[in-house]
């Protein structure tokens, strides 16, 4: 009987020191809460190339961004629209200057950006459907090559600053337009035509695109507008 008892007592202890053990293995091992936690990594935007180049086109302005169209405006195309790729592009508006009507154009606000840049928006009377050549919704002149590091220029390289001798066809005598002005003599000529339009006036119609005007003649192009109608010579 005493040897049973002390059997039992011995695995008792056993068992007990067995358990006892084990804990401090158990307390020593790291729980999902001790692991550092990993840092969250931000998915960063593509970087936006900034617009390098504004052409003025026959029909609309094409803005570009290096090689890439960023977008086209066409001339009847809303001028809140315009205004804000040229603002895009440019920078905020740099003057403000209303022109009243006259017995050729209508009442026009003038939105000037940088120095030689402007957005014509001619005030309509009501009922007058606009065409995009004879009456678009807005127009543009450019009197500069470039503000800051954006170009300017009409499609086909034409800028302000360019020879007259450099517009193709310059000197065909049907094509260039000019002008005795108080400071001397103004040419004017279409430097790129609108789609069914043609570069030298006919009898019957003027030829609508974009105009270069060298003033004085003869150059360099000091002005481009478009679009304009050009009665030839």
């Amino acid at each position: 009987m005493r040897k049973s008892a002390t059997l039992i007592v011995g695995l008792v202890l056993l068992f007990t020191t067995a358990g006892c053990a084990g804990a401090p293995g158990s307390a020593a091992r790291p729980t999902q809460t001790d692991r550092p936690a990993s840092a969250s990594v931000e998915p960063t935007a593509p970087a936006v190339e900034p617009i390098s180049a504004i052409v003025i086109l026959a029909d609309g302005v094409r803005f570009q961004a290096g090689a890439t169209a960023r977008e086209t405006i066409a001339y009847d195309a809303p001028a809140d629209v315009a205004l804000a790729a040229f603002a895009d592009a440019l920078g905020p508006q740099s003057g403000l200057k209303e022109h009243a009507a006259t017995n050729h154009t209508p009442p026009t606000t003038e939105h000037q950006f940088g120095e030689g840049v402007a957005v014509l928006e001619p005030h309509y009377e009501a009922g007058v459907e606009n065409d995009p050549m004879i009456r678009p919704v807005w127009s543009v002149r450019a009197g500069t090559a470039a503000i800051g590091e954006v170009r300017i220029g009409a499609e086909g390289g034409i800028a302000v600053g360019s020879p007259v001798e450099d517009i193709p066809g310059w000197n065909d005598p049907d094509r260039m337009g000019t002008l005795t002005t108080s400071t001397g003599t103004l040419a004017e000529l279409l430097v790129v035509a609108a789609p069914g339009s043609q570069l030298v006036p006919s009898a019957s119609s003027g030829a609508y695109g974009v105009l270069a005007i060298a003033d004085p003649y003869p150059g360099p192009v000091t002005t481009l507008i478009a679009p304009s109608q050009h009665g030839g010579a």
